[in-house]
């Protein structure tokens, strides 16, 4: 008996473990760019996740056994796609090969560009990316995007970003954790004929 739990127990960590590995590779080739390293991190919080809901009982309930994954995983993949939009919209990276990304605030938002930034918006130029407005600045530096965005504005939409970040790679984990530990209770539980 206790040789069937620890196979059932291992078959259960090597589904949770090998479905992490897709968005594991995923969630840190889009690093925010205020918080670089953040992987350690992130495969960290993935073994935590997957003890927490391997010891997780759920209480008895009507609901579908798979209803809950599948919320978690929806939820996921809305704050991937908000979080892939944020990075389009809110970050810039040099054309050169392997430049870094830089965090800007939000875009083109007249509230949080400096003046710099305001008249190249109302300018000549509003219509140009904002890789552009900072090529032209040489803003692709330590402090460069300061030019062009106020510092309040970088930080927010930084903050936003690592929080979206965080709770997609959370809602992705536990969803696919809880779907493994579904697929190993069925193999383990007899079924009842008739």
């Amino acid at each position: 008996m206790d040789d069937d739990r620890m196979l059932s127990w291992l078959k259960w960590l090597g589904a949770g473990a090998g479905s992490l590995v897709p968005g594991y590779s995923y969630f840190t080739s889009y690093e925010p760019p205020l918080f670089h390293g953040v992987g350690l991190i992130t495969g960290a919080l993935a073994g935590a996740l997957i003890a927490i809901v391997r010891l997780y009982i759920p209480r008895r309930s009507s609901e579908s056994p798979v209803r809950v994954p599948c919320m978690f995983l929806a939820s996921a993949l809305i704050f991937l796609i908000a979080y892939v939009a944020m990075v389009r919209y809110w970050t810039a990276t040099a054309p050169q090969e392997n430049a870094p990304r830089f965090q800007v605030g939000f875009g083109k938002w007249e509230a949080g560009l400096t003046e710099l930034g305001l008249r190249y918006k109302k300018g000549p130029l509003g219509s140009e990316s904002i890789v552009d407005w900072m090529l032209r600045e040489t803003a692709f530096c330590q402090g460069g995007p300061e030019k062009l965005w106020k510092t309040w504005s970088i930080l927010a939409a930084g903050i936003i970003m690592i929080t979206a970040y965080f709770i997609a790679f959370v809602c992705w984990t536990c969803g696919f954790a809880l779907l493994a530990k579904r697929s190993a209770r069925c193999e383990t539980v007899p079924h009842n004929a008739g």
